[in-house]
């Protein structure tokens, strides 16, 4: 059975030979994306792809992936989003809680899972190769090259010719069954899969569609999956470019494409500011909206950010995995606010926001996702463990986080999980994971504090966390390792982290 949905309705409304993807020089039309997804939606459920399957895909953002994206939706499978680059130990932790039905890979991936010798070299010379593990019970489509794979497989391809069917005359789907998980970023004792359902999901996309219409943004370039599907329901035209391009090559890509629109949290932008104040010149002025967020957004980025920017806004937003969008403000607005706290401006339309009595905030909304895959439910307001307050204009201000957290670029960082570890490697005696926001950066450096009665060096302890028993998440990896006695209190001897960071800036002035 195929199903029409929300997300699938907003595609299938637009025009049809709306070009909304380019990558690597090639178009995608909206007729093609409808025409090849109801195709395939179609095949697979003739290869026993049903309703309710879990569903994971392991292939780059591009047009392929959009089409086996849309043609689960329209089956009504649950679609899991893991990023086949974080560690290892994170990955598989989520692949087992997710338990997925089917996987659809890259055949070059998955032939590389077959030859470890082969998967050795290509570590050695990209540095970096993906996690391609795929789950016991789970049956494999493979997409792309036909390759010699020894494991029982599927080869997909999407030059399939069957009927279509008029999407109109299809059976509507509930628009509040679960539909997607999108996995927290960072790593927990329980991995937190946020179940997002068509209402949820169909609500942040709208939101952020109308703010895309209403600031005329024509063209945005991402490697995000989330994003191209906001900019093609947006009717945007979509670029897929290469994340690790030389800045001056993306410099490039946006005036060659007169891109209009970026996303991205800070971090991401830090390696064009550095080469535009190396060479001195501004950003295209093609550009006309830079969207921030997924981490936290300082004054001094974006004082960094504008004096390289010529009629171009900068629009700041505040928001988590669970609810994807909360408050929005400009650069400018959050440069002239004369508050000490973080502003992130004033809730969107139809966010309710109150603030408990711990300063926590907590938040309903349309938006908000069903449940932790973990869990069974969730019910009402949803606390988000950030703390706040709501002044006399309803602008929302941020002064911290109820649990230990470190936000590096847009990964959360819980050290709780990975102290215990440290704390095992032979003649440490005690291990602290801080974050201290740099200026320079515009983002949380990690600290890791050691306190040992043996001399150690940071080699060894580097060593130690990239290989072997006592490796950790490569994002997670500190950026600075220090020794020295760590300062405790109380009857509990708890670690001084007020003073161990005053001790840490002290050091590094």
């Amino acid at each position: 059975m195929v199903y029409r949905n929300l997300i699938c309705d907003a595609v299938f409304n637009l025009p049809k030979h709306s070009i909304i993807l380019n990558q690597d020089n090639k178009t995608l039309t909206v007729e093609k994306l409808q025409n090849d997804s109801l195709n395939l939606a179609l095949y697979l459920s003739k290869k026993g792809v049903m309703k309710g399957d879990r569903v994971i895909i392991l292939i780059r953002s591009g047009s392929e992936f959009l089409t086996i994206l849309f043609a689960n939706l329209l089956l009504g499978c649950l679609i899991a989003l893991i990023d086949p680059e974080m560690g290892k130990e994170n990955f598989i932790s989520k692949l087992k809680q997710f338990n997925p039905t089917y996987t659809f890979i890259d055949s070059r991936l998955y032939f590389l899972n077959e030859h470890p010798i082969l998967k050795f070299l290509m570590l050695n010379i990209l540095k970096r190769v993906p996690n391609i593990l795929t789950h016991a019970t789970s049956q494999i489509f493979t997409i792309g090259p036909r390759l010699p794979i020894l494991k029982l497989h599927h080869h997909l391809s999407l030059k399939i010719d069957l009927e279509i069917p008029d999407y109109n005359r299809l059976s509507n789907s509930d628009p509040d069954i679960e539909c997607m998980v999108v996995y927290t970023s960072g790593t927990l004792d329980k991995p937190k899969g946020v179940m997002h359902s068509y209402n949820s999901l169909n609500a942040s996309i709208n939101l952020l569609k109308d703010q895309l219409l209403i600031n005329r943004d024509q063209s945005l370039c991402t490697h995000l999956p989330h994003f191209m599907l906001i900019g093609i329901i947006a009717g945007v035209h979509v670029h897929i470019w290469n994340y690790n391009m030389l800045p001056q090559k993306k410099l490039e890509f946006i005036s060659f494409h007169s891109i209009t629109t970026l996303f991205g949290p800070p971090s991401d932008f830090l390696p064009l500011l550095e080469y535009c104040s190396k060479v001195n010149r501004i950003f295209p002025s093609c550009l006309k909206n830079i969207y921030l967020g997924s981490a936290p957004i300082y004054k001094s980025f974006l004082s960094r950010i504008m004096p390289y920017l010529r009629n171009c806004e900068v629009h700041c937003l505040y928001g988590m995995t669970e609810h994807l969008f909360i408050s929005i403000i400009s650069g400018k607005d959050k440069l002239l606010s004369t508050t000490s706290i973080d502003i992130v401006g004033k809730p969107f339309a139809n966010v309710e926001v109150r603030i408990l009595e711990n300063d926590e905030i907590s938040i309903l909304s349309p938006q908000l996702f069903k449940r932790y895959l973990h869990e069974d439910s969730r019910h009402g307001y949803f606390n988000t463990g950030d703390l706040g307050r709501l002044d006399e204009n309803e602008q929302l201000s941020l002064f911290g986080r109820r649990k230990n957290m470190i936000i590096r670029s847009n990964f959360n960082i819980y050290p709780g999980l990975y102290e215990p570890t440290i704390n095992s490697i032979p003649n440490v005696k005690n291990a602290v994971m801080l974050g201290i926001y740099n200026e320079a950066k515009s983002d949380e450096m990690v600290y890791l504090v050691i306190e040992s009665d043996k001399q150690l060096s940071k080699s060894n302890i580097f060593n130690a966390l990239t290989q072997g028993p006592f490796s950790i998440d490569k994002q997670a990896i500190p950026d600075e390792i220090l020794f020295m006695k760590i300062p405790l209190f109380g009857r509990q001897n708890k670690v001084n982290k007020k003073v161990l960071i005053q001790h840490i800036q002290e050091i590094e002035k």
